[in-house]
């Protein structure tokens, strides 16, 4: 289980490490309301055809990260008002029980 925090201008390099080094699942921290830059959208969204599941989430200390169509779509999780470090651990809770994206993104809603 990973987390991966983004910045401006980076690239998919270390999301492509978390699918080589194949993890059970990531939580990406990305700018206010879970926006990311498109090369680690288009790295993630690779995760996501694997079966990996991805939780996308924010590096800022206040805000959600709220489900769009768009991200429901190409199958992300939101970590709805979780901060990355809990994220994971919920995400890590979760996959105990399913890898199912829909029930794992009920887990953030409820807890």
């Amino acid at each position: 289980m990973d987390i991966v925090y983004s910045y401006a201008g980076a690239d998919g390099l270390l999301v492509d490490a978390v699918r080589n080094n194949g993890s059970d699942g990531l939580v990406l921290a990305g700018f206010g309301g879970g926006t990311f830059p498109p090369a680690v959208i288009d790295a993630a969204l690779k995760l996501v055809d694997d079966g990996i599941p991805v939780v996308l989430g924010t590096r800022s200390t206040a805000g959600r990260v709220v489900m769009t169509p768009k991200k429901e779509q190409q199958g992300f999780i939101v970590s709805d008002n979780l901060m990355p470090p809990k994220a994971r651990v919920l995400l890590m809770l979760g996959l105990t029980v399913t890898k199912d994206p829909k029930k794992l993104q009920r887990f953030f809603y409820d807890y």
